[in-house]
């Protein structure tokens, strides 16, 4: 990865970066990567439709025609627990504003 792309003014920046620094940089890079492949997406697309390709092949979505979403699967058990914990912490937070209130 270049630095330009990281947007440090030298080699040097970098190695004085904590490591944490260095994630959140590389995610804002790959968050400002992944919205310039949503444009080249849409023009994509637009140039397909705009062929006049066959219409019974072409993509019912532009998100089926250059998926840029990860597909992630969670479990039915892990879906649950998480219900439980969010629930749970909603509970504490309302018996907190009712206390407060007191």
């Amino acid at each position: 990865m270049a630095l330009f792309e990281l947007k440090c003014p030298s080699l040097d920046y970098v190695y004085d970066m904590s490591y944490h620094e260095f994630l959140l940089r590389l995610m804002a890079f790959e968050r400002s990567d992944k919205r310039s492949w949503y444009k080249v997406r849409e023009v994509a697309y637009s140039s397909l439709i705009g062929a006049h390709y066959d219409p019974k092949k072409l993509p019912k979505t532009i998100e089926a025609y250059l998926p840029l979403r990860e597909k992630t699967k969670v479990s039915e058990d892990e879906a649950n627990r998480q219900r439980e914990i969010i629930k749970s912490v909603q509970e504490q937070y309302f018996k907190d504003l009712e206390n407060a209130k007191k």
